[in-house]
């Protein structure tokens, strides 16, 4: 799970958007990890985000898109640092 931590922008967006269920989960779970390395504030948004849970896998999907393009938001806040 470290090397998860350690992702670009860009490589947690391809674990997010990989065909296998188990890569997003990694991806979520990481993201939940960082929960405890932000602000209050932040934490909270976090974890009302990550308890939802990953949305139904449809890349093409509007939707979805926008879950992933939020979760990313979230990954480069918590990694402004």
């Amino acid at each position: 799970m470290a090397q998860a931590l350690s992702l670009s922008p860009q490589e947690f967006r391809a674990q997010l958007m990989a065909p296998r269920a188990s890569e997003r989960v990694v991806a979520l779970h990481a993201l939940e990890r960082e929960i405890q390395h932000t602000d209050r504030a932040l934490a909270r948004e976090l974890l009302a985000f990550t308890s939802r849970g990953i949305p139904y896998f449809a890349p093409g999907d509007e939707a979805y898109m926008k879950w992933v393009d939020k979760a990313v938001g979230y990954w480069e806040r918590t990694h402004a640092n």
